[in-house]
């Protein structure tokens, strides 16, 4: 990945996919493509994105 998350606990590209789909974090889309800002994406996660944690 791009720094993001730390080494081996990197989302993999279902959990990604499904986070496009539910509008969890930005993404751009340009024809069928879908990129993502890494500087978005990070400032998203730290702010505004909670996964509750496993019981």
């Amino acid at each position: 990945m791009c720094g993001i998350f730390p080494t081996g606990k990197e989302p993999s590209v279902r959990t990604l996919r499904e986070w496009t789909k539910l509008r969890r974090i930005p993404y751009h889309r340009v024809g069928h493509f879908v990129y993502y800002d890494p500087i978005e994406v990070e400032i998203h996660i730290r702010t505004k994105l909670k996964v509750p944690a496993r019981n």
